[in-house]
């Protein structure tokens, strides 16, 4: 799969917009607001606004709407309105692929205090009391294909690069939490990769991750939610992570990758949802413990995980496919996976998002990893690792 350098120009859906309301807006404010919007749809003035979706988390009132310059120029003089910024697609961040069946390595580092052999047969230890049973990952992607073996009718449906995402996650064999329950949620389109037009937009993921919190408020079960994707800096969308968080639902995302035609890994505060400050972001390392050299860096990193060569579950007519591909992608899933272990450990007793981050760096293998000198200064020397203890 390959993924986008956040600073590049992204590409823009044109006409669509999302129309983001002062922050702790209410809910009569975004009421009166849409109500304002369809009045002035139905008057003799050039005004005309399709509104798409509503996003009602408490911190991020937004909507998403289709409309023209003039009218984008209208609803910006709103004294309701913080700002209105164009749809965009964001892309995968993981890359270079390969087939390889080999037993993950990453399974065998996040049980493991120290570095482990450069070759295998690796052996992951964890505590089967504490495996992500009673906990609920969604995977926001492609979806995951849930016929495969590896899930053991743990997850919901979908193909691709979500499938492998869902497999470090919670497979049997490649996966972090082996009892975790499993949802993907499409948010990226069918496109090949090659295609501009390939991604997931903006709209869609704060579209998806406000469902998530509606179904976290439903069943009560603690959940987490894995981002393995990047774009540009986008302000409504850390808003709406951020009320994620505080509404109960641990949000883990990939750091961002060195893309085409730099191939030049930049700090993580230039690419959302990287930067925002209340996800667990997560840099990639290699099997000799440096740094990925495509790995975004800088203070906002939460955490460092195996994200070079990593093996997982596939798409493929048998079901028993397995790929290995690289990326901060690869690298969060395994943290995603391990927050729904600490979840499911019962000897935990705060399981709030924030204590669940602090565990996170508790259970860390610290002053570990090599090539954080120059610009890499400041990043975080935590390796992820499982509780071996219950």
């Amino acid at each position: 799969m390959a993924d986008t350098e956040a600073t590049l120009t992204p590409k823009v859906i044109p006409g669509q917009w999302i129309v983001r309301l002062k922050a702790f807006a209410s809910e009569g404010t975004k009421t009166n607001h849409l109500s304002s919007v369809r009045g002035r749809n139905a008057d003799a003035t050039p005004f005309n606004a399709e509104v798409h979706h509503e996003y009602n988390l408490d911190e991020a009132r937004a909507s998403s709407a289709s409309f023209d310059d003039a009218t984008k120029e209208q609803l910006e003089q709103l004294a309701e309105v913080a700002s209105v910024e164009p749809v965009f697609l964001y892309k995968h961040s993981a890359i270079s692929s390969v087939t390889n069946p080999e037993v993950p390595w990453g399974l065998a580092r996040v049980s493991n205090y120290g570095k482990v052999p450069a070759t295998g047969p690796y052996t992951y230890k964890y505590n089967d009391a504490a495996a992500g049973q009673g906990v609920v990952v969604y995977v926001l992607d492609t979806g995951i294909n849930d016929k495969h073996v590896q899930f053991e009718c743990r997850s919901a449906k979908g193909p691709g690069h979500g499938t492998h995402c869902a497999g470090t996650i919670g497979s049997k064999d490649y996966g972090v939490a082996k009892k975790v329950d499993i949802i993907g949620i499409k948010v990226f389109n069918d496109l090949p990769d090659g295609d501009d037009r390939a991604g997931a937009t903006n709209a869609d993921i704060m579209a998806a991750i406000e469902y998530v919190v509606q179904e976290y408020k439903s069943h009560g079960k603690p959940s987490v939610i894995n981002l393995s994707l990047g774009g540009p800096p986008f302000e409504p969308m850390d808003a709406t992570i951020s009320a994620a968080v505080r509404a109960g639902v641990i949000v883990v995302c990939a750091a961002g990758n060195a893309s085409p035609p730099t191939f030049q890994a930049r700090d993580a505060d230039t690419t959302s949802p990287a930067r925002t400050p209340l996800a667990i972001t997560v840099a990639a390392s290699d099997v000799e413990d440096k740094i990925a050299t495509f790995s975004y860096y800088g203070k906002l990193i939460d955490i460092i995980a195996p994200g070079v060569q990593v093996t997982s579950t596939w798409i493929g007519p048998n079901n028993t496919e397995t790929n290995t591909i690289s990326g901060t992608s690869m690298a969060c899933l395994h943290d995603a996976g391990i927050a729904a272990t600490i979840l499911s450990n019962p000897k935990v007793v705060n399981k709030s998002p924030f204590e669940v981050a602090s565990e996170l760096l508790i259970l860390a293998d610290k002053n570990r990893i090599t090539g954080l000198g120059g610009r890499k200064q400041g990043t975080i020397d935590a390796v992820s690792h499982v509780s071996l203890q219950v």
